[in-house]
């Protein structure tokens, strides 16, 4: 984590090839990030990097970015999730992102889960909260079925 986040090249040069893989060798029509985690962060920096090229964008409990000069650059629908006692990702941060999205104009919904710490969907973990996780996961593939419909 700290290799890629010292050195981002090499991870952003694999998120185009993806997409380029998708649309070339599938014809991806629609393409979506997701991410948890460290993954919440990076399906984030995807929207920032392939921005007119997502149409669709899930963070899990990622470290945010909260400039609104980096964030009006994403242009697709953003769904997040997060638990209200994540030791790792501040409640006032979430509620931050989600501010300057909305005066930004971006279409975004953050979900923030009372009682709930860090990494509550990952069934292997302590945190895990199998009512928050199913909420969540129904919401995530709804949201994916509403923005990534083939046209």
């Amino acid at each position: 984590m700290r290799g890629v986040m010292d050195n981002p090249a090499p991870a952003q040069d694999n998120i185009f090839q993806a997409a380029e893989f998708l649309r070339n060798e599938y014809s991806a029509t629609t393409l979506g990030s997701i991410g948890w985690c460290f993954g919440g962060n990076w399906s984030l920096r995807t929207g920032l990097l392939l921005t007119s090229d997502l149409d669709a964008m899930a963070i899990y409990y990622g470290q945010l970015i909260l400039a609104p000069e980096a964030l009006d650059a994403l242009d697709m629908p953003i769904i997040g999730f997060f638990g209200a006692d994540d030791s790792s990702i501040a409640v006032d941060d979430v509620n931050n992102f989600e501010e300057v999205l909305t005066d930004l104009g971006k279409d975004v919904d953050i979900n923030l889960y009372p009682g709930v710490g860090h990494a509550f969907a990952n069934p292997s973990g302590q945190n895990y909260n199998a009512e928050a996780a199913e909420d969540a996961w129904e919401k995530t593939t709804a949201f994916f079925s509403n923005h990534l419909k083939e046209s």
